[in-house]
């Protein structure tokens, strides 16, 4: 049986930093407005960076804290059902396929017959 995402989350957050890659136009996700339109939006959490995250807190319903972009420290809010990748600062992590945007899943190449033919 798969993991919560709050579950990785919680096991990567104790060995370092969490990234999560999250689609923000769903209805809950708090971020600032320039990153409302990114599917493959990429935050990162952890105890451990620069500066200190204010008012991080994770609970079954989501992840928030005050983040930092370009200086400016954001409140955030990122509902579980928004995020569709959990992982480390490496890229491990795991992939919940059916919260994946629908325009980034990638779509199976449609086979196509070939059949030789005898040229004269």
């Amino acid at each position: 049986m798969k993991p919560t995402k709050q579950q990785v989350f919680e096991y990567i957050r104790s060995k370092g930093s969490v990234r999560v890659v999250l689609d923000p136009r769903l209805d809950g996700v708090v971020v600032p407005q320039q990153f409302r339109k990114d599917p493959t939006l990429t935050l990162q959490f952890g105890d451990s960076l620069k500066p200190p995250l204010q008012d991080f807190d994770v609970t079954e319903g989501a992840v928030s804290a005050r983040l930092t972009f370009k200086g400016v420290p954001e409140y955030c809010v990122v509902p579980w059902r928004a995020v569709y990748f959990v992982g480390d600062t490496l890229g491990r992590g795991i992939v919940w396929d059916e919260d994946v945007p629908r325009e980034m899943r990638t779509k199976p190449k449609p086979r196509t017959e070939r059949h030789l033919r005898l040229v004269r």
